[in-house]
């Protein structure tokens, strides 16, 4: 594994977990709460949420993701 990927994804995963804490400090107003997820099994995305635009927002994503990752494997080759 090179140590630049490995580096970017630790930066990300902080980078993260700081917009998190940000937004749970600056967002105390009171407001309808939506929430969605993504699992990803392979290449299969597996979208749920609060919402239709949650779950549309979570599928984008993955199929994103999937691509990102198609790309990456034919440029490390």
């Amino acid at each position: 594994m090179k140590l630049e990927f490995v580096s970017i994804g630790m930066g990300l995963v902080i980078i993260g977990m700081l917009l998190l804490m940000i937004g749970s400090v600056i967002g105390k107003e009171e407001t309808d709460i939506e929430y969605g997820g993504l699992i990803m099994i392979g290449p299969i995305p597996i979208a749920f949420g609060s919402s239709k635009g949650m779950i549309i927002t979570a599928l984008t994503i993955g199929i994103i993701l999937i691509c990102a990752i198609l790309a990456l494997s034919f440029l490390v080759r």
